[in-house]
C-alpha cells in the first residue's frame, strides 16, 4: 500500500516524443571542366584554342597499383569528348564527374578528338594542308595533369609531330601563284600515350603544304627521316616547276619545328640554310 502512490506517480509521467532525425542529403558529384593552353603559347594556327575545338579526355584514379596514372584497358573515364568555349573545355554530351570521396585523379587529353582514341592509336595528317582546317587538325597534341582533386584542372598541351617551314627567296621570281608539295613523306603515326612515342609508318604520299605568309609554306608531318637524294619538294610558280631533294638525310623529331630558308636562282637551282626550334623544350 505504501508503494502504490509512488507507482501512480511514475505511471503518470509522460515519456517525451522522439524528434525525427533529419535525413542527410546525398553528397553531390561535381562535374569536371578544364582550362587548356598550349606550350608554347601558340598553335599550328598561332591563335591558341578556338571555339569548337574538341579533345578526348581520360581520367585515371591514383591507386597503390597505379601511382603514376598510366592508362589501362579500362579507366575511371575513357575518351570523353570535351569542347572549347569561353576559355574552358566542357563536356560535349556527357561530363566526367568527380567521385564523392574525391580521390586523387590523373587527367590525360588528346587533340584533335577522335572516337578511336585510347592509349595506343593511329593518327594521319591531312593530305591537303592548303586547307587551313586540315592543317590545324593535323596538329596532334597531348596533355596530362598531376594527380589532383581539382574540378577545373589545367591541361597544358604539347605538339607531338614535326612542323616544317619553308621560307622562299627568288633571284628572279616567275609570275603566277605559288603551290608547294611535299613528296615521298609518311603521313601516319602510331601513338602511345603512356610511352609518349609517336612513330611514322605506312606508305609514302604527297602532301600539299599550307601558305605561311608571303613566299613561305608550312606543313605538319609525323616524325621521320627523309633519305638523301629523294625528291622531297615540288614548287610550282605559275607555269614553272622546281624540285628539291636533300643532299643528306633530314631527321625530323617529335615536337620540333624545322625552318629552311630556300633560295631559288635564276637558273632554277635551289639552295638552302636551316634552323631547328622546339615547339616545346627539347629533352
Amino acid at each position: 500500500m505504501l508503494l502504490c502512490p509512488l507507482m501512480i506517480v511514475v505511471c503518470n509521467k509522460q515519456v517525451p516524443e522522439k524528434k525525427p532525425v533529419p535525413e542527410q542529403p546525398e553528397p553531390q558529384k561535381e562535374g569536371i571542366s578544364f582550362k587548356g593552353t598550349i606550350k608554347p603559347m601558340s598553335r599550328a594556327t598561332d591563335n591558341g584554342f578556338e571555339a569548337g575545338d574538341a579533345i578526348g579526355v581520360f581520367a585515371v584514379e591514383k591507386t597503390t597499383g597505379n601511382v603514376s596514372g598510366r592508362l589501362m584497358s579500362s579507366n575511371y573515364a575513357d575518351n570523353v569528348k570535351y569542347v572549347y568555349s569561353n576559355g574552358l573545355f566542357s563536356g560535349a554530351t556527357s561530363v566526367i564527374e568527380q567521385p564523392t570521396d574525391k580521390p586523387l585523379m590523373f587527367y590525360k587529353a588528346v587533340y584533335p578528338y577522335s572516337s578511336d582514341l585510347r592509349n595506343e592509336f593511329s593518327f594521319a595528317v591531312g593530305s591537303d594542308q592548303s586547307n587551313s582546317s586540315s592543317y590545324t587538325m593535323s596538329d596532334l597534341m597531348t596533355a596530362d595533369t598531376e594527380a589532383t582533386t581539382e574540378v577545373t584542372p589545367h591541361l597544358v598541351f604539347s605538339h607531338k609531330l614535326s612542323n616544317i617551314i619553308i621560307n622562299l627567296k627568288y633571284e628572279e621570281k616567275p609570275g603566277g601563284s605559288e603551290q608547294m608539295f611535299f613528296n615521298n613523306v609518311l603521313v601516319e603515326a602510331k601513338a602511345n600515350i603512356n610511352e609518349n612515342t609517336f612513330t611514322a609508318f605506312g606508305t609514302t604520299k604527297t602532301v600539299i603544304a599550307s601558305g605561311n605568309g608571303n613566299n613561305s609554306f608550312k606543313v605538319i608531318l609525323p616524325p621521320q627521316t627523309i633519305a638523301e637524294k629523294v625528291t622531297l619538294i615540288t614548287l610550282k610558280v605559275g607555269s614553272k616547276t622546281f624540285t628539291f631533294f636533300p643532299e643528306s638525310d633530314f631527321i625530323w623529331k617529335s615536337g620540333m619545328q624545322y625552318t629552311y630558308d630556300v633560295t631559288v636562282s635564276k637558273a632554277g637551282i635551289i639552295s638552302f640554310t636551316s634552323s631547328i626550334n622546339p615547339w616545346e623544350t627539347d629533352n
